[in-house]
């Protein structure tokens, strides 16, 4: 038996251009997490999304190579549906597994394409790679993709993030597939909001790069504002998701989405800031998390 686990993500600057030639910040955190065990086949695996996920992952192994006769199961503390990428921590658990089973040396970038074919090729979602290649690596990590399938990538120092919390209400819930709708089409269909919008995000990004660096948690707050009112120009966000961006900023600090929807991260310049925050985002019935990374 084996097993094997991945972490969720957070999107802290520059999504949702990952797919559109761009440049994210993400971080994982490891307060939740995806399991999968490997035995034997016959034993009973997953069942449900689990199981069409590890599917998926199991397809694009075969065909790399030899599929081992094996069982994967899956269990997952990742909340659902909040753009938690939760789904592509099963995935990345799932080929973890088949390379530990095989005796296969994966190199964590192919280990992110691999799982994005996974998602995309065989089961038909619209994704970018940031998630898998930030869920591979893991830690803080800034990406650059020229092209979807050409990533360069650093990792960065965890010490150099300000104050973070998360918060989410279920509520604001929904598939990723449904959440992006049909940005893609848009894109490709030449629309200028669209379009313009991912270089944009981008050059968010980098900047703020340049701030964590330099220790700069001000202007990267604002940046993490921009993210969020850009985001909301170009693609619908629920208004669960609003209020509690818009409570956050009430308390003094600056929020937006950490993927799709449903949750969101909120930075601040300091502690009394976040607590305050905190406490109104828990009083509105929000739940928050101080993310341990």
């Amino acid at each position: 038996m084996i097993e094997t686990k991945a972490y969720p993500r957070v999107g802290l600057l520059g999504n949702p251009s990952d797919g559109y030639g761009g440049r994210v910040v993400s971080f994982t955190f490891r307060d939740f997490s995806a399991h999968v065990t490997s035995r034997p086949a016959p034993e009973p695996g997953a069942r449900g999304r689990a199981r069409e996920l590890l599917d998926a992952a199991m397809t694009i192994w075969a065909k790399r190579g030899t599929l081992p006769n094996v069982s994967l199961s899956a269990d997952s503390s990742i909340p659902r549906e909040l753009g938690l990428s939760g789904s592509s921590a099963i995935v990345i658990a799932g080929l973890r597994a088949l390379a530990a089973e095989t005796g296969t040396p994966l190199e964590p970038i192919h280990l992110a394409y691999m799982a994005l074919d996974a998602e995309v090729d065989v089961l038909g979602t619209p994704a970018g790679p940031q998630d898998r290649v930030v869920q591979a690596f893991e830690g803080l990590i800034d990406m650059s993709f020229p092209q979807v399938t050409n990533c360069s990538w650093t990792h960065l120092d965890v010490a150099l993030l300000p104050p973070l919390l998360l918060a989410w209400n279920t509520t604001g819930a929904a598939p990723s597939s449904v959440v992006h709708g049909d940005l893609r089409a848009r894109y490709e269909a030449g629309d200028a909001v669209v379009v313009g919008a991912m270089p944009r995000f981008a050059a968010i990004a980098a900047e703020g790069i340049n701030c964590l660096e330099r220790g700069d948690h001000a202007r990267l707050a604002q940046l993490v504002d921009t993210n969020f009112d850009l985001r909301k120009a170009i693609m619908d966000v629920s208004e669960s998701d609003q209020r509690l961006v818009a409570l956050a900023r009430a308390a003094g600090c600056s929020a937006k989405q950490c993927g799709s929807g449903g949750s969101i991260v909120i930075v601040a310049e300091n502690e009394d800031h976040l607590a305050a925050a905190e406490r109104s985002l828990t009083a509105a019935g929000a739940t928050t998390l101080r993310p341990t990374l």
